[in-house]
């Protein structure tokens, strides 16, 4: 039997000490006086000295004893396993186990759930014999080490394993293993053979497949320790949000996937709560088949909303993991749809460019819709706040930017407000310029833009279809690629061919291809016979970007007059907005990094980032969230004002942050229900094989039963109970001894 805390011997002994020294110093003495009657009590006195004398003993060896018996609890005296104990000259033994924290370890199987079988796992490869050191890795999104090392200090780790959860997070494999291999670094080649990893998991599937072992050292056996079952039954809800424009007064619809990934077809009841309102719907879902299903809300208020879906089973048996069965929402509905236009033509000229895309953006079947004009100058200085509350701004016949023009764009595009570019003339190659230099790595456009020269510039293979089509290419440049597959040419369908085939234009930019990596390449949607862009939708960090490289006004060769010009622009509106942050404000998943742009709504509440006595956050359960950084959010000031960023985001479930008590900006954090609600696991042959990357692997089963006999023990508990004794024997001193 060995303490784990030295220490505290040493406090047992200065306790045991502490009652002997108080009772010498404070010892009464007697002062010898001649009383003449005093001769009288002698007898008397004799023999009530003798009994406080007695008394006196066993209460000071009473209290001694339970503070001795305090100290050696808090030693924590171990006795170990008969196994564990080494003879001497064996070679010491370094685990490193790799617990696996995520959320499909909260499925359970005959009532008990896998991360309880998991954690006894762990916890018994530290009481395997030649034990002497051991690491232990709880992973997640993150991988977090306990010690950075392998220790000696085997029941802290234990202690670990038990206070451990599981959390709403997918497992990244490869940060696991990589952090395992960092505590085995800096070993030599003896004892690396001594060690070993030991990886406690369920094997899901989804979070395994990708997984290599090859960040291990060489010569390091790795041992995996599987608690999950093949086969579990679940019912999922994969997806859900926010279909259409949240508008108030406009029709849109709540959508969520629900997804059978058990063997059997399964009856559900959905639920939405939804803005004090309730809906609900029972689906026959096929085995390992998806339903999807939608609730029309009408009549929803101005303002942020928030509500949440809930999965019903008919049988909850065929639910393996109900962690799964509730999916957040959070949108913000707007009053009306308010559209910014930025150009130099006056609101009564008619036949401009700004005149037919105001006409097409006000041809909304599904919402009303405002445009205010803007003049490009009213982009320097302080922007106005009906900027900052605009769902869109257009931008076209604007002149040449300043920079403080452009800066103003990168800003409402940074908070997030999608910014529709329509550019027209050669100035507009210009402003193409210098809107990327403002936001530099944030908006890298495929193509590199330059004035347009006219005819001679179609490419032969524009010829050929301009060719047969029967135009005339001489001046004019026709659509020879549309998507098909997505906005704005998707509602189209299959005629998207038919409707382009007699469209004509002139004027726009030329464009040429941008050599260099990380371009996004698909961002083109339509393509002219040469080769130039016409249209280009792209992500610049909360917003969308859309860049309408046609002709709008002018002669006949203008896109306006074309019968395909307001549905266009209408779906290229929609596909702007839908993907705008703040209708379905669904901030990242469970501890992925989070960024929240604060600033577009706290517009006329400047605060800065810094003034955090003015910010309130609070979490799902309506208590304040700290913005102190670390495992906690933290408020910064970017491009666009104060931002919210959370290295490691917490728990699912809508969030509220407020600004002087008022609401700023709400979001939702959601679980990676999508990856980690199939439960099948991977195969032994490809972990061991296939994914060993020359490593020497082996799954094998977890043996839950525990056996007592082979636990180490620990024998604080009694030490504690036998000092509360010596403190009841104290009242028990005095009371016998009571004169």
């Amino acid at each position: 039997m060995s303490p784990l805390h030295l220490w505290a011997l040493f406090g047992a002994a200065a306790g045991a000490a502490l009652p002997v020294l108080i009772h010498v110093l404070t010892r009464p003495r007697g002062e010898r006086r001649l009383l003449p009657t005093f001769r009288f009590l002698v007898e008397t006195a004799q023999h009530t000295a003798r009994r406080n004398r007695l008394r006196n003993f066993l209460v000071l060896l009473a209290r001694a004893l339970a503070l001795l018996l305090l100290g050696l609890g808090f030693a924590r005296f171990m006795q170990r396993a008969p196994e564990a104990a080494r003879e001497p000259g064996e070679r010491k033994g370094r685990k490193v186990v790799i617990l696996d924290c995520s959320l499909s370890m909260k499925a359970t199987e005959g009532g008990v759930a896998l991360f309880d079988r998991a954690r006894a796992a762990a916890q018994k490869v530290f009481d395997e014999p030649g034990t002497a050191e051991g690491e232990l890795v709880l992973a997640a999104e993150n991988a977090r080490a306990v010690f950075g090392k392998t220790s000696p200090n085997l029941v802290a780790l234990k202690d670990e394993i038990a206070k451990a959860l599981a959390r709403p997070e997918r497992l990244r494999a490869a940060a696991a293993l990589e952090a395992a291999a960092r505590s085995l670094a800096g070993l030599g080649e003896a004892e690396l053979a001594a060690c070993e990893v030991v990886v406690v998991s369920d094997l899901q599937r989804g979070n395994w497949a990708k997984a290599s072992f090859a960040p291990l050292p060489k010569g390091v056996p790795v041992r995996i320790l599987s608690v999950g079952r093949d086969g579990l039954p679940n019912l999922c809800l994969a997806k859900a949000g926010i279909s259409g424009l949240p508008e108030a007064g406009a029709r849109f619809f709540a959508v969520a996937d629900v997804v059978n990934y058990g063997r059997e077809s399964a009856e559900v009841r959905v639920e939405l709560a939804f803005d004090e309102r309730a809906w609900s719907s029972t689906l026959q879902v096929p085995a390992g088949e998806v339903k999807s299903l939608s609730f029309e809300l009408a009549d929803v208020p101005a303002g942020w909303r928030a509500g949440r879906f809930r999965l019903v089973p008919a049988v909850p048996a065929a639910d393996a993991l109900p962690d799964d069965d509730v999916y957040p929402l959070c949108v913000r509905v707007q009053p009306a749809r308010e559209i910014a236009l930025v150009t130099l033509e006056r609101p009564g000229e008619v036949g401009g460019p700004a005149y037919f895309l105001q006409r097409a953006l006000e041809s909304s079947p599904e919402a009303t819709v405002g445009v205010a004009r803007y003049l490009p100058g009213q982009l320097e200085g302080e922007l106005d706040e009906a900027l900052w509350n605009a769902e869109l701004v257009a931008v076209v016949n604007a002149g040449l930017f300043s920079e403080a023009q452009a800066a103003a764009l990168g800003r409402l595009l940074v908070a997030g407000i999608p910014v529709l570019f329509a550019p027209q003339g050669a100035v507009d190659a210009d402003n193409v310029k210098i809107l990327e230099a403002q936001l530099g790595a944030a908006l890298r456009l495929p193509v590199e833009f330059q004035p347009y020269r006219g005819a001679g510039r179609a490419s032969a293979l524009g010829s050929v279809f301009a060719e047969r089509a029967g135009h005339d290419d001489r001046g004019a440049r026709f659509l020879v690629f549309a998507d098909p597959e997505r906005r704005p040419f998707r509602v189209f369908g299959d005629a998207v061919t038919r409707f382009t085939a007699t469209l004509k234009l002139g004027g726009g930019l030329a464009s040429r291809p941008r050599d260099g990596a990380g371009l996004e390449l698909d961002a083109v949607r339509a393509r002219y016979n040469d080769e130039s862009a016409a249209l280009i939708v792209t992500q610049v960090a909360a917003g969308r970007f859309g860049l309408l490289n046609m002709a709008l006004g002018g002669d006949e060769r203008r896109f306006a007059a074309h019968p395909i010009f307001v549905p266009l622009i209408q779906e290229l509106c929609a596909e702007l907005l839908d993907s705008d942050s703040q209708h379905n404000k669904e901030a990242g998943r469970c501890g992925q990094t989070v960024h929240v742009p604060v600033g577009r709504w706290t517009r006329g509440r400047a605060r800065g980032a810094q003034d955090t006595q003015a910010w309130t956050l609070r979490g799902p359960d309506g208590q304040p969230v700290p913005l102190t950084g670390g495992d906690f959010p933290s408020l910064k000031d970017d491009a666009a004002g104060a931002a919210l960023f959370w290295a490691s985001a917490g728990r699912p479930g809508p969030y509220a942050l407020d600004l002087d008590g008022e609401p700023a900006v709400r979001f939702t954090l959601v679980p990676p229900f999508d990856e980690e609600g199939d439960l099948s696991v991977l195969g032994k042959d490809v972990l061991e094989q296939r994914l060993a990357q020359d490593r020497t692997v082996s799954v094998v089963e977890a043996e839950i039963e525990e056996d007592s006999s082979r636990q180490d023990r620990e024998h604080s508990d009694a030490f504690f109970l036998a000092a509360l004794g010596c403190l009841f024997l104290e009242l028990l001193f005095l009371k016998a001894f009571r004169t």
